[in-house]
């Protein structure tokens, strides 16, 4: 490509105006990548394409494919080069929506608008693929349980409520390779989550062999068993679309922040989009809304305004909604150029937010605690918060710290916790829980319950996300640290 120039992308004019690429057939398997990139709008009712779901990698490992007729070249993450390697390889001659193609990423502009219709795009396109990358060993045996259990009958699984294969759980071999297919980056990231949860129709490429998501899923699961077969849970963007999350009912500050939260876990490459990335998790799909919440979060969608700059500005919104409560969410300290009460939602934090229970804002060390107590502070030039409190307690002792590392040492390290604590062992509810903190990970219930409310003579067990706490008179406190869980104060 010694004669070839950087393409220059042609603006987009409208409102729902797109780009989408088609890749250009090739004799040769090993040529570089050719692709044709043209506007559409998503409001053409008889547009189809397949938006490409997938992890940009390090920024910089980049490789060109050349663009129309010309000697035009654009750099990609390899990434993308290897997905659409693949895809030519399956001889798909579909339009294509991947974003490092399709947006014109040193246009900062055009960034901000194309984010805020992300949604859109997603739930628009006819397909979703989820490139996972290269294959391997393992992930080849994954893939080739899931292609033979697609060939087998279905029965009915009354547990999930759908049609399921009729096969035997994986052996040892495909959940090994479930457990290392579920470390690759692209379970990790943000971004995934709104691309499953908005896409109708979702395929998983890994190397050249392609399955339904919901396939894979199942394998997970065991099949027509219904028991998880990995220690890890399954990841989050494979269970985003379950009902329990809600998601399609979320329009509010106070669900924005509880998003926040729950994907505190996940990573992005810019930080910024650990905000960007959730707006389309709440967005109506008209292009014409006009909600005070959503028109107010687009306002916040913006690439020319510094991480300090998007994070002051949803901190000092958040405040308005939930008052005080935000100050769990600056727990770490930073250095940034911002208030040290403003959360920085860039930090890593290895926990996602099923791993957390908030008893609520009503009650505080046995204490009721009204919702004037988390609104009652005074912001000086946007700036300088100033709030009141009052002394819970003091903390005596730093018990054990109990890291979790999966599904069975969080059964095997709790069913200790409990054993050391004093409380009447007979409890139903300590009993149901216990039994299935195997089946759904860190189960909310087994903390709450383990100490029914009206045993005041029982210690008292509160896990709160990210929180300090201070413990009172022999009262010892469970506290979520990270991912790690601490006893302070108190006997044991």
């Amino acid at each position: 490509m010694s004669d070839s120039f950087q393409y220059k992308y042609r603006p987009l004019r409208q409102p729902d105006a797109i780009r989408l690429c088609r890749i250009l057939p090739h004799s040769d398997a090993a040529s570089s990548i050719h692709i044709s990139l043209s506007s559409y709008h998503l409001s053409n009712p008889t547009l189809n394409f397949t938006a490409l779901s997938y992890t940009w990698g390090d920024p910089s490992d980049k490789t060109p494919i050349s663009v129309g007729g010309s000697e035009a070249f654009l750099q990609v993450p390899r990434s993308a080069s290897e997905a659409l390697t693949v895809l030519r390889l399956h001889g798909k001659k579909t339009l294509f929506w991947i974003d490092a193609i399709c947006i014109d990423q040193n246009n900062l502009q055009e960034k901000t608008s194309q984010v805020r219709i992300m949604g859109r795009i997603f739930a628009r396109a006819f397909c979703t693929t989820i490139y996972l990358g290269p294959h391997t060993k393992s992930s080849q045996i994954v893939f080739q349980d899931v292609i033979e259990a697609m060939n087998l009958p279905k029965v009915k699984n009354p547990k999930r409520q759908r049609m399921v294969r009729d096969r035997d759980p994986p052996n040892a071999a495909v959940v090994q390779g479930l457990e290392d297919l579920i470390q690759r980056p692209w379970f990790q990231r943000v971004w995934v989550l709104q691309e499953v949860y908005l896409s109708q129709n979702i395929w998983v490429l890994c190397g050249d062999t392609m399955v339904p998501q919901e396939m894979l899923r199942d394998c997970f699961f065991g099949y027509s068993k219904n028991n998880l077969v990995t220690k890890q849970n399954v990841p989050f963007a494979f269970r985003i679309n379950e009902p329990i999350w809600g998601i399609s009912s979320r329009l509010s500050w106070s669900d924005l922040w509880g998003c926040l939260y729950w994907t505190r876990g996940s990573l992005a490459t810019d930080s910024r989009d650990r905000l960007f990335a959730l707006r389309a998790l709440f967005a109506p799909l008209e292009a014409n809304d006009t909600d005070s919440f959503m028109a107010e979060f687009d306002k916040m969608i913006n690439y020319e305004k510094s991480l300090e700059e998007v994070f002051e500005t949803l901190a000092l919104t958040l405040l308005r909604f939930i008052g005080l409560w935000l100050l769990v969410g600056a727990r770490h300290e930073h250095n940034r150029q911002m208030p040290s009460w403003v959360p920085d939602w860039s930090q890593n934090l290895p926990l996602a937010g099923d791993f957390f229970v908030d008893l609520g804002q009503n009650e505080l060390f046995g204490r009721q605690v009204n919702r004037a107590t988390y609104i009652d502070y005074q912001l000086l030039d946007q700036r300088i918060l100033i709030v009141q409190g009052w002394r819970c307690g003091q903390i005596q002792e730093m018990g054990k710290t109990y890291i979790f590392a999966d599904l069975e040492d969080a059964d095997r390290q709790i069913s200790h916790l409990i054993s050391l604590i004093t409380i009447d062992q007979s409890s139903e509810t300590i009993q149901r829980e216990t039994s299935n903190i195997a089946e759904v990970g860190l189960s909310q219930g087994i903390l709450k319950g383990l100490v029914p409310a009206s045993q005041q003579t029982c210690p008292t067990i509160i896990l709160r996300p990210y929180s300090s706490v201070a413990t009172d008179g022999n009262n010892p406190v469970i506290d979520a640290v990270n991912s790690e869980f601490q006893i302070i104060g108190g006997a044991q």
